[in-house]
């Protein structure tokens, strides 16, 4: 890219495409359980779609192969993590990694999302 194209091109997001076998399932758990907003969805049945959370936004696209349980897919970065991580516990999520401070400056805590991801979650230590 140009000195020039640099200048009049912003990223505006980068959206993370997770491959996962239930494209409707996978939405409803981060709905209903981490909180996100559905954005949409395409195909009938559904094989892609779409959900938020504060902007933010994750992509789902169905398929019959899906990364190794444990297989790292997204970070997130919240303001109040002890009440995210309280609601989490309280509705059953499956934390994988409990909530505490790391030496890189962080607080966090790890779960296994209904496909065997694992969404870290994180807010700047004090």
């Amino acid at each position: 890219m140009s000195q020039t194209d640099q200048k009049t091109t912003t990223v505006c997001a980068i959206v993370p495409i997770l491959r996962v076998p239930d494209v409707v399932s996978t939405v409803r758990f981060y709905v209903d359980k981490l909180g996100f907003g559905e954005e949409w969805t395409w195909g009938d049945p559904p094989y892609y779609a779409g959900a938020s959370i504060d902007g933010n936004k994750l992509h789902f696209i169905q398929s019959k192969e899906i990364p190794a349980a444990g297989s790292d897919a997204s970070y997130l970065m919240v303001v109040g993590i002890d009440a995210y991580y309280d609601r989490l516990q309280q509705s059953g999520v499956q934390i994988v990694q409990p909530l505490g401070l790391r030496p890189y400056g962080l607080r966090d805590f790890a779960i296994h999302d209904l496909n065997g991801y694992k969404v870290s979650i994180g807010e700047a230590a004090e």
